[in-house]
């Protein structure tokens, strides 16, 4: 299980997100990986096509923009899903699981390749050198809003509420330029490398572009 950095869910924390760089080629519209069926519905498909991952125990958590084009200076929403795919009941805790991919399970990218770490990760990154486990203490941090989200079997769900939303632009800086965003392997941040570049095999990913107004 991913060591949580810090979750305090009552604010909304942009993860590390992958972003990626800045040319003049309009990123893809969708994202091509397959959507699982529990999740291929007309009303959840309002916030755009999901990337999603396995997370634990028969529970995927995913990502999805419901538009690929943003103007400099406007709130850039990132949507969470939460599929059960297995065959009983079962649910996404706000914190353990949804806190913490906000937190820590994301990626942003430059098009050049080049990761943007956000300004959660550039302060505990600080502080790396002299307390190597400062990430494990911060995560050890009371969580100030947690409950179980129920989902049932072979169910996904998303919304427009603050356990399924990341306001990007609340964590990072994001001038005109075209971007992606991918889930992330590595969740300790003193381990991480700040410099990290592309991944080398293929992986899904979102795109989207920042556009003068």
């Amino acid at each position: 299980m991913p060591t949580r950095v810090v979750i305090l869910c009552l604010a909304i924390v942009a993860s590390p997100l992958a972003i990626a760089g800045q040319t003049n080629t309009p990123p893809t519209a969708e994202p091509t990986a397959a959507i699982p069926s529990d999740c291929n519905s007309p009303e959840l498909l309002t916030r755009g096509r999901p990337i999603m991952i396995p997370w634990r125990n028969g529970l995927a958590l995913g990502i999805s923009l419901a538009k690929q084009s943003f103007k400099a200076g406007e709130p850039i929403t990132l949507y969470l899903w939460a599929e059960n795919n297995g065959d009983t009941p079962g649910g996404a805790s706000t914190c353990a699981d949804l806190g913490r991919f906000k937190a820590d399970s994301l990626d942003i990218y430059t098009v050049g390749g080049r990761r943007i770490p956000n300004r959660h990760e550039a302060s505990i990154r600080e502080q790396c050198s002299t307390n190597p486990r400062i990430a494990e203490a911060m995560s050890a941090q009371k969580c100030l809003r947690n409950f179980l989200i129920r989902i049932p079997a072979h169910t996904c769900v998303n919304g427009d509420s603050m356990d399924f939303t990341i306001r990007l632009t609340d964590n990072y800086d994001l001038p005109p330029g075209n971007y992606s965003v991918r889930p992330r392997r590595e969740i300790d941040v003193c381990k991480r490398d700040k410099d990290l570049s592309t991944p080398q095999a293929p992986e899904p990913a979102l795109t989207f572009s920042v556009v003068r107004p």
